[in-house]
C-alpha cells in the first residue's frame, strides 16, 4: 500500500446526495474532505451516494475523488430468513451473512464496489451500523472505521461492531471509552471543519440593507440569527419564547432551516413556529431552507448567532459558520459544541428550567452592548481559523499514519 495513494472509501447513508447539494451535515464534511482531497492529492476517495443530477453535475470536476451513484433496486438475491438484518437495539453483536437481502441492496453493493476496487479502508459515516458487520469480516476490523458525527450514549454495544473509531469531539471520544468494552481498537478525534473562503467573503453595505429589507428588518435594528434543522432537540422554541420574553424593541429573529433539510416535509412543530413568527408583528421571520452556498449572505447580514441546543451536540458546524462570518455566539453548553467555541466570543447558557430566562439575558446583553460585539466579533473570527478544512484534513489522513499506513 506504500507505493501507491491510499484508497479510503466513505460510506455515507443512502438519505442525501453527495456532493451536498441538498444540505447535511455529515454530506457537508464528505464534500469538504474530497474538495480538499482535489487540493492536496494524498489520497483517492470512494464515494457511494443516493442518485441525484444536481450531485452527479458537481462530482464532474472531482478528479480524486470518486462518487458512484448506486440507483435504488428491487432485492434480487433470495436467502434464508436468517439472512433478514436486525435492528441496532437488540442485535448489535450479531453475524450479518454475506447477502444483499442480508445488509440491503445500498450498502451490498457498496461492499461488493469496496472489493472490487481494492479499498485500504472503509469509512461508516453513518447509517445502518449492524451491516457493517459484512465488510469487518471481508476486510478484518482494522481496516473498517467508525467516523462517529453522534451521540453514542443510547448505543452502549456499537463498539462491538467497530475496534476503531474516529470522532468529531473529545465529548464523543469520551462517551465511546465509557462503553469501551475491550482495550484493543483506537479512538481518534478529529474536529469538523467548514470551507473558511465561504463564509468570510463579505458583502457590501447596500446588500446587507436589501436583504435586511426583503425580510421587513432596517439597519437599525438588531438581527439575531438561527440556522439549524427546526426539530425541537435544536431549542428553536426556546429561542422564540426567550425573544418574546425579552420584547426588546430593536432585536429581530431571522430563523434559517427546514425540519428535514431541502426537502419539502414539514411538521407540527414547524407549524407552531410559523405561528408565533406570524403573530410576532414582523419581528420573526422564518426564511425556508437556504442553500449553503447563499448563508453567508444571511450571516454577513445579522448581528449574532444563537445555538440554543437542548440535547448534546456532537460538534458545532454552525457555529464555525457563525464564526467564520464574525458574529458573536449564545450557545448552550451542549456535548462537542462547547469545545469550538470559546468565551472569547461566546456566551454560554446551561440547559434546563432556567434556559428561556438566560437566553433572555443574553441576548439583552449583545443587543445593547455594541463594543462587546465587535470585540466577540473580531475573536470569532480568530477562533473560526482553528477549523479550517485543510487542518481536518491533515487530521484525518493523520489517523491512518498512525497506524503506519501512509
Amino acid at each position: 500500500m506504500n507505493n501507491r495513494p491510499l484508497k479510503i472509501m466513505l460510506l455515507p447513508p443512502p438519505v442525501l446526495p453527495v456532493p451536498a447539494v441538498q444540505g447535511g451535515a455529515i454530506e457537508t464534511l464528505i464534500t469538504l474532505l474530497a474538495q480538499e482531497n482535489e487540493r492536496q492529492q494524498q489520497v483517492v476517495f470512494y464515494v457511494p451516494s443516493r442518485p441525484d443530477v444536481q450531485a452527479k453535475k458537481q462530482a464532474q470536476s472531482f478528479r480524486y475523488t470518486h462518487f458512484i451513484y448506486i440507483e435504488p433496486q428491487p432485492l434480487r438475491q433470495k436467502v434464508s430468513l436468517n439472512a433478514l438484518r436486525y435492528s441496532i437495539a437488540d442485535h448489535l453483536s450479531q453475524l450479518v451473512c454475506h447477502s444483499e437481502l442480508a445488509i440491503g441492496p445500498y450498502y451490498w453493493r457498496a461492499f461488493r464496489l469496496a472489493k472490487s476496487l481494492g479499498c485500504d479502508y472503509i469509512i461508516a459515516e453513518g447509517g445502518d451500523y449492524p451491516f457493517f458487520s459484512t465488510f469487518i469480516e471481508e476486510f478484518g476490523p482494522d481496516r473498517v472505521y467508525l467516523h462517529l458525527h453522534h451521540d453514542c450514549t443510547d448505543l452502549p454495544n456499537l463498539n462491538h461492531i467497530f475496534s476503531h473509531v474516529i470522532c468529531v469531539s473529545e465529548f464523543l471520544r469520551r462517551a465511546w471509552l465509557s462503553n469501551a468494552t475491550s482495550s484493543s481498537g483506537s479512538a481518534h478525534v478529529v474536529h469538523n471543519a467548514i470551507d473558511l473562503s465561504m463564509f468570510q467573503r463579505r458583502i457590501s453595505t447596500e446588500e446587507r440593507q436589501q436583504l435586511r429589507q426583503e425580510y421587513g428588518f432596517s439597519e437599525q435594528d438588531t438581527v439575531a440569527v438561527f440556522c439549524g434543522r427546526l426539530i425541537p432537540v435544536k431549542g428553536v422554541l426556546e429561542l422564540v419564547q426567550a425573544f418574546q420574553l425579552l420584547n426588546h424593541p430593536s432585536l429581530r429573529l431571522w430563523i434559517i432551516g427546514t425540519p428535514n433539510f431541502k426537502t419539502a416535509a414539514t411538521s407540527d412543530y414547524a407549524a407552531r413556529l410559523e405561528q408565533l413568527a406570524a403573530h410576532s408583528g414582523g419581528h420573526i421571520r422564518m426564511t425556508g431552507y437556504v442553500d449553503n452556498c447563499d448563508l453567508y449572505r444571511y450571516y454577513q447580514s445579522s448581528d449574532f448567532q444563537v445555538v440554543p441546543s437542548l440535547w448534546e451536540e456532537a460538534a458545532g458546524l454552525v457555529a464555525i459558520e457563525g464564526m467564520a462570518s464574525g458574529l458573536p455566539i449564545i450557545a448552550t453548553r451542549s456535548g462537542g459544541l462547547v469545545e469550538y467555541v470559546d468565551t472569547s466570543c461566546a456566551l454560554l447558557a446551561d440547559r434546563g428550567p432556567g434556559l428561556v430566562t438566560d437566553l433572555a439575558h443574553a441576548m439583552e446583553t449583545l443587543t445593547t452592548d455594541t463594543d462587546l460585539r465587535n470585540r466577540m466579533s473580531l475573536a470569532a473570527r480568530k477562533r473560526a481559523e482553528e477549523f479550517s478544512s485543510a487542518k481536518m484534513y491533515q487530521a484525518f489522513l493523520n489517523v491512518f499514519r498512525t497506524e503506519e499506513i501512509l
